[in-house]
């Protein structure tokens, strides 16, 4: 298989960026300003303040997306950086799971469709998505989700763990959910996935 990679117009992903990043504030329900905030306070949390989202009595907070008609969630200190979600290069011999490869920052990154990794139905075909970049451990995985909700906070009680029988194959992946369902989703265990251990292509 060939390992030439096609040059990449800079002109051109500068200006796309600059294009979805207005989605993304639409998609994110929230003003420009706000949306800075939760950036400044992101940045906090990854330098060590607020880490995981607690060390506030507001209880955790977290961001909030959709895959198909399921709602979830991950612990927004977990979440390094979102991305519109362009194209990616398929892996020939890869699994379902695996969309691709594609260039973030100068490096080449897999691309996992979450819904997939989840065993979710599948989701909105026809839309381009959004990349979710999530930390753990000093680690880095890319995961593709279909449409971005909100931020918000979750009082700790109203979090509950379900069931299997509650929440199917699901529950290995959750951390958590709420009364109406939210599902928030444990960063350790979808990292446990085999297919963050495939070796050194990500």
């Amino acid at each position: 298989m060939s390992t030439e990679r096609p040059s990449i117009n800079w002109q051109e992903v500068r200006k796309r960026l600059h294009d979805n990043q207005q989605a993304l504030e639409r998609a994110m329900l929230v003003h420009p300003e706000r949306l800075q905030e939760e950036y400044r306070r992101r940045a906090e949390e990854l330098a060590g303040r607020g880490r995981q989202g607690r060390g506030s009595d507001r209880g955790l907070r977290v961001l909030v997306f959709w895959l198909g008609n399921e709602r979830l969630a991950f612990v927004f200190g977990d979440v390094a950086e979102l991305l519109p979600f362009g194209q990616c290069t398929p892996v020939p011999g890869g699994p379902p799971q695996l969309l691709g490869v594609t260039n973030i920052h100068g490096e080449i990154r897999s691309v996992v469709d979450l819904g997939r990794l989840l065993e979710l139905p599948e989701g909105d075909s026809n839309s381009s998505g959004y990349i979710l970049l999530l930390r753990h451990q000093g680690r880095l995985a890319a995961l593709r989700v279909d449409r971005l909700d909100n931020i918000q906070w979750l009082a700790p009680e109203a979090l509950a763990v379900p069931t299997e029988g509650e929440a199917g194959a699901l529950v290995r992946f959750l951390r958590g959910w709420t009364p109406d369902r939210l599902r928030v989703l444990n960063t350790q265990a979808v990292f446990a996935h085999p297919i963050f251990h495939r070796g050194p292509e990500e």
